[in-house]
């Protein structure tokens, strides 16, 4: 809005000077995209702040023309697909983010300021075992957690053995992760427990939402890429991994670590455990299912039967 034209024909800043400026989600606005707001009000401006997650997600490609010319000038996959590029954002100046206060978010407790008064809030995020791994694996050890789960259960990682990745346009299908997650679904449905689905590809997420669909179960606001789930959460997350050959998606640790850290009870990955164990064991999901051992697993069988 600072960016529009009428704000600066107005005079309104000129009745009102612009002296703070406080920039949310940081981590996903592109450096060319400030400036407009420094050549309008660089001389006015004493403080700039920018809060977000340089660790997660970069770019809101919400937009299809922004996806496409990306895609384009940069030869990036669209929204929803592997590899959205590496374009800079403010953290990725090292000046600047040798200075940067880290806020641990994952506390049970905050101090929130908000005007002159501060008060104490809890907050419920990712049980303490993917808290911990997320710290050490992404964070340098510096996120900490209170939460009340602590038992590794609250992850557990199910073999899909026999699925295979497939080409559906421009995206990737696994038709065996999506029997899997609608028989997954339907056990937590019938135990009145809330869920959501999420998996890197939306043509996955278009398959399992006509699955959930075609199985009678609650469809609608179920299914997401992980992308557009950034910044949301539920108590139970399944997640459909999708690729069974080439690493794809999971090249990518900001947006792995998206995917990980959306659950506030349990995360339920339906995936192959060799695919983890081989191609793709250097990746950050890679590196969980061989920090959790044997003891993660769950076989097909077990998901038949309801023991997750």
């Amino acid at each position: 809005m600072l960016s529009h034209p009428r704000i600066v024909l107005s005079g309104f800043t000129r009745i009102v000077p612009l002296s703070t400026v406080i920039v949310d989600e940081a981590s996903q606005i592109e450096l060319g995209d400030y400036l407009p707001l420094l050549g309008n009000f660089g001389s006015k401006i004493k403080k700039l702040a920018f809060i977000g997650d340089d660790k997660q997600r970069t770019f809101d490609l919400t937009s299809l023309s922004v996806a496409l010319t990306l895609a384009l000038s940069f030869s990036v996959a669209p929204y929803g697909q592997d590899d959205l590029g590496n374009l800079s954002s403010i953290f990725e100046l090292a000046h600047l983010h040798k200075d940067a206060v880290f806020l641990d978010t994952q506390c049970k407790y905050l101090l929130v300021l908000v005007i002159l008064i501060t008060e104490l809030q809890s907050s419920d995020r990712m049980p303490k075992p993917i808290g911990q791994f997320i710290s050490r694996h992404v964070y340098g050890g510096q996120l900490k957690t209170c939460h009340s789960i602590i038992s590794r259960q609250s992850c557990r990682l199910i073999d899909v053995a026999k699925g295979k990745e497939q080409k559906s346009g421009n995206s990737w299908t696994n038709v065996s992760e999506a029997d899997a997650v609608v028989r997954i679904a339907k056990q937590l449905h019938e135990q009145g427990k809330t869920t959501r689905i999420i998996t890197p590809y939306d043509a996955q997420r278009n398959l399992l939402e006509s699955r959930l669909k075609a199985a009678s179960l609650p469809w609608e606001n179920k299914c997401f890429n992980v992308d557009s789930f950034q910044g949301n959460e539920e108590d139970h997350i399944i997640i459909s991994i999708v690729r069974s050959e080439k690493i794809g998606f999971l090249s990518n640790m900001r947006r792995t670590n998206v995917m990980l850290t959306r659950c506030k009870k349990s995360m339920l990955i339906c995936t192959s455990r060799a695919f983890l164990q081989h191609k793709a064991k250097a990746s950050l999901i890679g590196k969980l299912a061989d920090e959790w051992g044997d003891d993660a697993w769950l076989t097909w069988q077990d998901v038949l039967a309801g023991k997750f």
